[in-house]
């Protein structure tokens, strides 16, 4: 888990307010900068700084000395404030802050969030400040109705990919973390840095308890300006909370050094079932229960197909979303007859994470770019079913399918993943045909080629059969997340032992 120590500019000093109160303000220092390389020559691994007098105005006001702060140290920096414009983000992004954050205009001006997040992919965050769950703006002096849980789902699907969140009563008085709060906004989808309230060890300890649930960061104030907390000693807790994941939200990326292992269930009639390169079909379960165990066993991720809805011509069914949407925690992601962008809607009100379109996308490549414009990058996953195919020279490629691997496109699959990054898909699925349900283990070889060519996420998807399948996919298709299926529903494989045992292999795991 990410420990951020945080630094409020007024006045071009650095403060703390209680509950975002003016008239309750104490000063910590004179000198800000200072302030900043004494938090990272002691570890921190990022920096919160926030301009008040931006926040309470309306436009930044400190941001000379929140720029001497991004070039004092080594280590990222985001900033927040009164950032309400695309020149204000430019700006800031370009004198070397690592991340913006945008919380009034989250409000107001949702489609500039969204055209921030296009523009610069994983270094937008969103502050969420709420009182009794619901959100304030302009520094907090205003009360908006909006609640907090469906704000940071929107945001999601506008391409957030990391929502601060602020328990506004709790803030600096130190009277500890909202937890059932912050558990709430992280199952809305995007990743959770939690702020306000935090003021003891134990305290960290409970929101590093939540790190798998998506509370991936904290946000600690007064307690270290106090000493109610020891930052040697809370960089600890927080390396023990996520020391696979060490990658993870330090840099602009914004966690793609973690992989992540992601249960698929197939879907037809309103149940799971299995088959062997998409034939012959045996049921496996219900899919809210089964979904239930995954999230609960450890998945980063859950993908749910509806594998005949495309070659029955019908949308996905949107019952059976939302029932595995209320049973877990971690994101949806959800496939099968998406065919345009009233589809995709409705399957994210549904509680779906991520869209995942294949078929559709084939036959009308726009309705990515429509996607991507309309919901954000990170809410489109392009699935790609892949066969192999041989040259009459003797050279291997792959070919794509659609229609559940029922039709050859001709369409090659390594230029179709460049083509599909370029219509601003957030990240690929590679199907193989040719592994699907034979636990022969992924066609690494094709996993690694696409790899190799973008610059999105690549998602292995069909063979797995071991966990040394699994552990192949990161070492040798250098993939970003495996997908399966047959080895989780047959209980070959225990989610929780596979991270283990990837972990031992040195690949970065959440646990």
């Amino acid at each position: 888990m990410l420990i951020i120590p945080a630094i409020d500019l007024r006045g071009g000093r650095c403060v703390r307010l209680v509950q975002g109160d003016p008239s309750r303000e104490t000063v910590y220092a004179d000198d800000p900068v200072a302030v900043a390389r004494r938090f990272a020559a002691a570890g921190a691994r990022r920096l919160h700084v926030v301009d008040l007098d931006g926040a309470f105005e309306g436009l930044p006001r400190n941001l000379s000395v929140a720029l001497d702060i991004a070039r004092a140290v080594d280590i990222p920096v985001q900033l927040g404030g009164g950032i309400r414009t695309m020149a204000a983000i430019e700006a800031v992004l370009s004198a070397g802050v690592a991340y913006v954050i945008l919380g009034t205009a989250a409000i107001e001006q949702p489609e500039l969030v969204e055209e921030a997040c296009r523009r610069f992919p994983g270094r937008v965050l969103v502050g969420i400040d709420a009182r009794d769950g619901r959100v304030a703006v302009r520094g907090w002096a205003e009360g908006t109705g909006r609640d907090a849980v469906e704000l940071a789902r929107e945001m999601g699907r506008r391409g957030v990919r990391q929502i601060i969140f602020t328990d506004i009563a709790r803030d600096g008085t130190l009277q500890g973390p909202n937890l059932d709060a912050l558990q709430r906004v992280a199952a809305a989808g995007p990743q959770v840095i939690a702020s306000g309230g935090v003021s003891s060890l134990a305290d960290l300890e409970a929101l590093a308890a939540l790190e798998e649930r998506g509370v991936v960061g904290v946000i600690i104030g007064k307690a270290l300006y106090t000493g109610a907390i020891d930052l040697a000693q809370a960089l600890a807790i927080g390396e023990a909370g996520s020391r696979p994941a060490r990658g993870t939200a330090a840099g602009p990326a914004g966690g793609a050094g973690v992989k992540r292992v992601i249960p698929c269930l197939d879907i037809r009639d309103g149940r799971v079932v299995k088959g062997t390169r998409f034939r012959d079909i045996r049921d496996v379960g219900d899919a809210e229960e089964l979904a239930a165990r995954y999230d609960q066993e450890g998945a980063d991720e859950i993908a749910l197909f509806d594998i005949t809805a495309s070659q029955e011509g019908r949308g996905t069914m949107l019952d059976v979303v939302r029932r595995v949407a209320r049973a877990v925690s971690v994101p949806l992601t959800v496939g099968g007859g998406v065919r345009s962008l009233a589809d995709m809607e409705a399957l994210l009100d549904a509680g779906a994470a991520k869209v995942s379109i294949n078929t559709a996308a084939v036959a009308r490549p726009d309705l990515i770019r429509e996607g991507a414009e309309r919901f954000g990058s990170g809410c489109i996953v392009v699935s790609i079913d892949c066969r192999r195919r041989t040259g009459e020279d003797g050279r291997l490629s792959w070919e794509v399918v659609v229609k559940g691997g029922a039709e050859p496109t001709g369409i090659d699959v390594i230029e179709w993943a460049r083509r599909v990054e370029a219509l601003g898909a957030g990240e690929l699925v590679l199907n193989s045909i040719d592994g699907d349900g034979t636990r022969q283990g992924y066609d690494n070889e094709l996993n690694r080629r696409v790899k190799e060519n973008v610059g999105i996420p690549v998602v292995a998807s069909g063979g797995a059969g071991t966990m040394e399948h699994l552990l192949d996919g990161f070492l040798v298709g250098r993939v970003d997340a495996v997908l399966a299926a047959s080895i989780f529903h047959f209980r070959q494989v225990e989610i929780r032992r596979l991270k283990e045992y990837l972990q031992q292999a040195g690949v970065p795991v959440r646990l």
